[in-house]
């Protein structure tokens, strides 16, 4: 019988492992199967490399429509984040409850062939660069990351992330002033009703529970959508939150370019996050086909966050 796991892999002769996941609050998860990360290593004062592993079935990130099974891009981007969240909590000592907040996230996947699903468990390697790192009373204020991807040993991809750190007073305090009274905790916040959901297979959904759009309505090349990511997905909202996360606005736009064209693959997006979405405000998103979807989500007549999509 062959083994079951092969030795470690080496990526420029620096093994990553890929037989248990690393610790959860690391990652700022609360349940462990959606801890996708196994191994992280530094190799210079500006480069990393990680390692993940992608599930074969997951009842969020495996639940599409298209065929044959592809490894769903909102996985790798979950990674991504995961990644740069245990680089620099582990190895530039940015303190536990300090604020992550994502200012802008570039995604382009150079070959979607190579995300065909296979037999086994497929393996992400993560190359990390920084650059820009800005600090403030000895604390990380500011970093860009430069991500490549690598599936299975292949190069699938790259991912480019600004990011911003805040210490918990000063993002507590950053939300009141902004908000002019404390944010809601999702878990505070009773479950929305009354929305007619778009239908699964409308977004490449099979489940239900994975739809973030309702009344939705398409006129030619545009379509518009209302919001609504449930509070207790167990992905999206892992842990209580005090605004919708910046993934769940990702989804959003992808389901709301796969609503308007029918073509449930993506192979890059461009995205800016402008404000806080708040939990306790409807939410709108508008889509515009062209070479490109160009996505907005709004609040209160103000985007949010806009995406451009492509295919």
């Amino acid at each position: 019988m062959p083994p079951v796991a092969a030795p470690p892999q080496q990526i420029d002769d620096h093994a990553l492992e890929f037989d248990r996941t690393v610790h959860r609050a690391l990652v700022h998860r609360r349940a462990l199967a959606e801890v996708f990360l196994t191994d992280a290593v530094r190799v210079a004062d500006d480069r990393f490399l990680a390692a993940a592993q992608l599930p074969r079935a997951h009842w969020c990130y495996t639940d599409h429509t298209a065929a044959p099974a592809q490894v769903d891009p909102m996985l790798l981007l979950e990674c991504c984040r995961q990644a740069s969240t245990l680089l620099v909590h582990r190895f530039l000592d940015l303190p536990f409850g300090t604020a992550f907040l994502v200012k802008s996230w570039r995604t382009r996947i150079t070959d979607p062939d190579a995300l065909v699903s296979g037999p086994t468990p497929g393996e992400l390697r993560l190359d990390i660069r920084t650059a820009g790192a800005r600090s403030r009373d000895g604390q990380l204020r500011s970093l860009t990351l430069d991500i490549g991807l690598q599936v299975d040993g292949a190069a699938v991809g790259e991912s480019h992330i600004q990011a911003g750190y805040l210490p918990a007073e000063d993002y507590t305090a950053l939300r009141t002033l902004r908000r002019r009274s404390p944010a809601p905790m999702s878990d505070e916040l009773a479950p929305r009703t009354g929305a007619q959901p778009v239908q699964p297979a409308l977004v490449g959904r099979r489940d239900p529970r994975n739809v973030v759009l309702a009344e939705a309505h398409v006129a030619g090349p545009t379509a518009t959508a209302r919001v609504d990511v449930p509070l207790d997905h167990a992905s999206l909202f892992d842990h209580p939150l005090d605004h919708v996360p910046g993934m769940a606005l990702l989804e959003a736009a992808r389901q709301m370019a796969v609503l308007l064209t029918g073509e449930p693959r993506v192979t890059g997006l461009d995205a800016a996050f402008v404000q806080f979405a708040e939990l306790d405000s409807p939410l709108t998103v508008t889509a515009t086909q062209g070479e490109r979807i160009d996505v907005e989500v709004s609040q209160n007549g103000t985007a949010v966050c806009t995406v451009k999509l492509e295919r």
